[in-house]
């Protein structure tokens, strides 16, 4: 798993993607640009599965109310690589290094 750093510009994108649509749109996924946007997602483990992509390396969130209920819209980027199996640090290349930082979800 790649390091998830937040980028404010990709919240923009989020919000970008949700003038398009209506204020409350079913949960779905829209790929866009080498950019993913998940609207309207519910759940902590749906989340976390979400950011836990093998490409993704930025993300941005923009929580929000769909009538009484509190969702989530989410966007990472997407880049095209597989899973690679190992202990941290496996086949990096070389702009990437070991961090042992961790990302947390809030409650």
């Amino acid at each position: 798993m790649n390091a998830l750093v937040y980028n404010k510009k990709l919240k923009k994108k989020a919000l970008e993607q949700l003038s398009y649509s209506v204020p409350c749109p079913q949960p779905s996924i829209i790929s866009h640009n080498n950019l993913d946007v998940y609207l309207n997602v519910k759940g902590h483990d749906l989340i976390v599965e979400l950011l836990s992509a093998t490409g993704s390396t930025q993300m941005a969130c923009v929580r929000s109310k769909c009538g009484d209920e509190d969702v989530i819209r989410l966007v990472t980027d997407v880049h095209d690589s597989s899973p690679i199996h190992g202990p941290p640090g496996t086949k990096c290349s070389p702009d990437r290094r070991v961090s042992s930082t961790s990302f947390t979800l809030p409650n």
